[in-house]
């Protein structure tokens, strides 16, 4: 017997070729076939390589690199380099070896002036550099973060090494729409009062970083950041990239099936239970009902261990506050000990709430 929970919960990554997989890191698409899609449609390409290195590819192809140090995809010739401060995790600039003729290195000691935080104009972004440090192991005369306006309109905030700021009370009216905060906990702000940041804030997306101290791996706390408990939470793995360009309602949807995709896949039973309504009910192929609090518990301790999708379809609708999404993928899970592939179809309802996207029962 296949459940139909498989049917409704497990096809929930968005994106093609839609394959996710419950290794280091949920390959929906490489780096290297978003950069290709990139190329073609214009959007922002973001890649997270772990700590708090990210690298950027704008609509006009200029590759930006921020606090470089973790993961290994440097290959791309910089046009800009942005470091938030000088700790060693931050400030690797000899793995960035290729650079074009003229690229530019903006660091804290250049952001930072007497008169206060220095706004930089290079065409193919915008970047407003923004207060940081505030804490005893950094201080906030020699940090900054960046918020980067891109030409598509889009925002990204990178906080650093930091905690809250005299400044962020007043972050809301620049309407980010993707916020990298710390999260380590012990330098800076913890999961905590990263929230009280992110509501503070109030981006469209808030991601945690920098929530690993071990220097080695992929640098990067998996249960730190399903533990993180703020308003439009987004979980970006290393190595894993966002596209970013205007979202419109159904590729929220795809967004939330994505995210949820994932945590199923990492037994993140935290973030799906934010996900689904409580009163959420599912119904196997025997007839059989389970409620939320049920599923959650079997998820937890691998009575449902789901593994890997390789979606087929993904058909979404949206009226007004409503949203059904049609799936056809093929599923590989261990199912009450019955450990199988299938190929299967299923709908999934989903209601709009002032949080977001919720799983509902219609």
């Amino acid at each position: 017997m296949v459940p139909l929970s498989i049917l409704t919960t497990f096809f929930l990554l968005a994106g093609s070729p839609f394959v996710a997989s419950c290794g280091k890191t949920v390959a929906d698409n490489s780096a290297l076939e978003k950069e290709e899609k990139q190329k073609e449609t214009g959007e922002v390409v973001l890649l997270y390589m772990g700590q708090a290195s990210i690298r950027i590819v704008t609509e006009t192809n200029h590759v930006i690199y921020i606090d470089p140090y973790a993961g290994n995809q440097y290959d791309l010739a910089a046009d800009l380099i942005l470091v938030t401060h000088e700790h060693f995790d931050h400030n690797k600039l000899d793995l960035v070896k290729r650079r074009q003729k003229g690229c530019r290195i903006i660091r804290a000691r250049d952001a930072i002036t007497a008169d206060g935080h220095r706004y930089f104009d290079f065409g193919y972004v915008k970047v407003q550099a923004v207060e940081a440090g505030f804490n005893r192991y950094h201080d906030k005369r020699n940090c900054v973060g960046y918020v980067l306006t891109f030409n598509n309109g889009k925002k990204v905030y990178v906080s650093g090494d930091t905690s809250i700021t005299e400044e962020m009370s007043r972050m809301s009216g620049l309407n980010i729409d993707y916020a990298f905060l710390c999260t380590d906990g012990w330098y800076n702000m913890g999961n905590e009062e990263a929230a009280r940041a992110a509501r503070m804030i109030g981006a469209k997306h808030n991601i945690p970083y920098h929530n690993d101290t071990s220097n080695t791996g992929e640098m990067f706390d998996r249960e730190m950041a399903a533990a993180f408990d703020a308003p439009n939470k987004m979980i970006v793995l290393p190595g894993e990239t966002i596209m970013i360009g205007e979202m419109d309602e159904k590729q929220e949807v795809e967004a939330f099936i994505r995210n949820r995709n994932k945590a199923m896949c990492e037994q993140d039973t935290l973030s799906l239970s934010k996900m689904m309504a409580d009163d959420l009910m599912l119904v196997h192929m025997s007839g059989a009902k389970q409620s939320k609090s049920s599923w959650l518990k079997d998820i937890a301790d691998g009575t449902m261990r789901y593994y890997n999708i390789n979606m087929q379809k993904l058909d979404i609708e949206v009226d007004g506050d409503r949203a059904t999404a049609k799936m056809t993928s093929a599923i590989e899970a261990r199912i009450w000990g019955s450990h199988g592939k299938w190929t299967l179809s299923s709908t999934m309802h989903l209601r709009k709430t002032n949080s977001g996207w919720l799983w509902t029962n219609d």
